[in-house]
């Protein structure tokens, strides 16, 4: 697909396939995004790729996050309030954190760190 063309179609989609990516294409996913351009080549992102069982801890987090929320619930609403947080994330069969350290060289300005990882979740 041209260029152009995949950002013109581009679209961000709320139902996902079940079906895992392979190994390859993850890889290749995270190279394209290593290739983000930043400043003074801080390359200031990591990539956490969660599959499996590994994505119960992302869940248990939004599971509690989800609980935080709710005011004066009973045990069941609190219960099924952690377990949509465990279902949401393993919507996916792949999900790939995105997390940002800012350079500690005195020239790298932060805001560009936010903006080069930024650069690199769209690719």
């Amino acid at each position: 697909m041209e260029t152009i063309k995949a950002i013109q179609t581009r679209r961000s989609v709320r139902k996902v396939s079940d079906k895992e990516p392979s190994k390859e294409l993850i890889e290749q996913i995270l190279d394209a995004a290593r290739r983000a351009p930043n400043h003074m080549n801080t390359e200031p992102w990591h990539f956490i790729v969660l599959t499996g069982e590994g994505r119960n801890k992302l869940g248990a987090v939004y599971g509690k996050e989800n609980q935080k929320l709710l005011k004066d619930a009973n045990q069941e609403t609190v219960n099924a309030a952690y377990e949509k947080g465990i279902a949401s994330a393993k919507r996916a069969p792949v999900i790939i954190v995105v997390t940002m350290e800012p350079s500690d060289n005195p020239r790298a300005v932060a805001i560009e760190d936010v903006a080069a990882t930024a650069c690199a979740v769209e690719i």
